[in-house]
């Protein structure tokens, strides 16, 4: 794993720790969560409408298994049941990464899991910086599976309802702000023996390691408002 995914990758490895347990179609407060946590460390991160159309190679063919999400209509937020019905995912230009904290959620995946368990781990795919979301198909295999995404950047109004929760929003900064302090404490742990990592290309990151500054307090962040301004892409 390149040094500098080393941020990305930690919060991950916390992130499916702590989600153990946790009900399905979360994809909105754990998208938001780890993207929150990213910009905590000094790194850039946004979320996205996604749809993962999900194929398996049977008999020399291709079969459609699944679509995480929708590509055929606006995915709707229900305040009545607090679901979403379309997908998000989130991309980092900090790392070019697009990450799916949440595809093995779908329930035809679940049943799939046994027999392929890479099936059950989260996605991060290489995306180049500048690239066109509303052109590209970013796509991955997981054993006979092939998993291609198609993103919808300019979808993001469709949470718009969600936004006003502000509950929710109030709870999902606290885990954020817990979800960075963990990966702070994973992170000074590695890099003690390489002083001058991040020293250039993460700079508040490596204050924070050196303790030169801290994170918010959790009444700082209670006190900011519309947070989710920072997860939208800017255009």
């Amino acid at each position: 794993m390149p040094a500098d995914l080393a941020p990305l990758y930690a919060l991950i490895g916390i992130f499916r720790y702590d989600s153990g347990g946790k009900p399905a179609n979360s994809c909105i407060s754990a998208s938001y969560q780890y993207a929150r946590a990213l910009h905590l460390l000094g790194f850039e991160a946004h979320l996205m409408v996604a749809c993962a159309t999900v194929l398996c190679r049977e008999k020399g063919a291709d079969t459609r298994i699944t679509d995480v999400g929708l590509w055929d209509r606006l995915p709707e937020f229900r305040r009545s049941d607090q679901q979403y019905s379309g997908h998000i995912v989130l991309y980092s230009p900090s790392f070019t990464r697009l990450v799916d904290l949440t595809i093995a959620q779908d329930t035809a995946l679940q049943r799939r899991i046994t027999a392929e368990p890479s099936l059950g781990l989260p996605i991060v795919l290489s995306v180049s910086a500048g690239s066109d979301f509303n052109v590209i198909r970013p796509a991955t295999f997981r054993g006979r599976y092939l998993i291609i995404y198609q993103l919808f950047a300019n979808l993001l109004h469709t949470l718009t309802p969600f936004w006003e929760e502000s509950e929710q929003i109030t709870q999902m900064e606290r885990a954020s702000r817990d979800l960075a302090s963990w990966a702070l404490d994973v992170l000074r742990t590695v890099d003690r023996e390489n002083p001058e990592r991040w020293r250039q290309t993460a700079p508040h990151l490596r204050q924070l390691i050196d303790g030169v500054i801290e994170l918010p307090e959790a009444a700082q962040m209670r006190a900011q408002t519309r947070p989710w301004e920072t997860l939208i892409p800017p255009g």
